[in-house]
């Protein structure tokens, strides 16, 4: 089996709008397809001008609460690249004009800065949360 990067997978899905799902935004999705009785992730990965992503770390937190979440999306999994630490962040290394500082920035998890590093990695990326400490770290 061959393991693709990141970048060949995000590259496979073509000239669509590529969006990055947080487990906030998907659990409050679900919710809402369970109300309504559409399947509005399915919606999406089946659209041909939308598609989205969930990081691994999402995925498996999700997962682990939702099996048909587990079946029906395995195939929209990007690798975290960034910190693999599983504690909260308060600052972060950031270069400013060629000089390295350091940022303080709300206390995220891992998950969630994850996250960040994968939309700052790959700019076709759209970070979809309604966790307010993510948005204002983003």
């Amino acid at each position: 089996m061959t393991v693709r990067g990141n970048s060949a997978v995000i590259e496979s899905i073509g000239n669509k709008k590529l969006f990055l799902l947080d487990a906030s935004a998907i659990i409050l999705i679900e919710e809402l397809s369970r109300m309504v009785g559409i399947d509005t992730l399915g919606k999406i990965q089946d659209s041909s001008t939308h598609y989205f992503f969930i990081s691994n770390e999402v995925y498996c937190e999700v997962s682990r609460n939702c099996a048909d979440f587990f079946d029906a999306h395995s195939n929209c999994i990007l690798n975290a690249e960034g910190s693999t630490a599983h504690r909260k962040l308060s600052t972060i290394p950031i270069e400013i004009e060629g000089e390295m500082r350091v940022m303080t920035i709300n206390n995220i998890s891992h998950e969630d800065w994850n996250q960040i590093w994968l939309c700052r990695n790959h700019m076709q990326l759209t970070l979809v949360t309604n966790d307010k400490k993510l948005i204002k770290s983003a």
